[in-house]
């Protein structure tokens, strides 16, 4: 299991697309917002099965460098755009 200071959370990440940005809450959730078109969803996720903590895990180190490093304000900018611009849905 990946111990991690919690004095580093919340720790946000995207993909380089600009699509898709994590909240990275703790060592075993985080929260993911997809933007596709004018649709949005939000979604909270908790680490079940080692997959899912492993996943987690990837995105505190960057493993792999498959997202970038972004800061609060990023993340909040991008929910706020996605709540005044477009429309929430769950399929996404």
């Amino acid at each position: 299991m990946l111990l991690v200071n919690a004095d580093k959370f919340p720790l946000f990440r995207k993909y380089e697309h600009g699509t898709t940005y994590f909240k990275i809450i703790s060592a075993d959730s985080f929260e993911e917002l997809k933007i596709l078109g004018n649709n949005y969803s939000l979604k909270h996720y908790k680490a079940n099965i080692l997959p899912d903590r492993n996943y987690i895990s990837d995105l505190i180190k960057n493993e792999g460098n498959h997202w970038e490093i972004i800061d609060e304000r990023e993340f909040n900018e991008a929910l706020k755009n996605c709540e005044q611009n477009m429309q929430k849905v769950d399929w996404l």
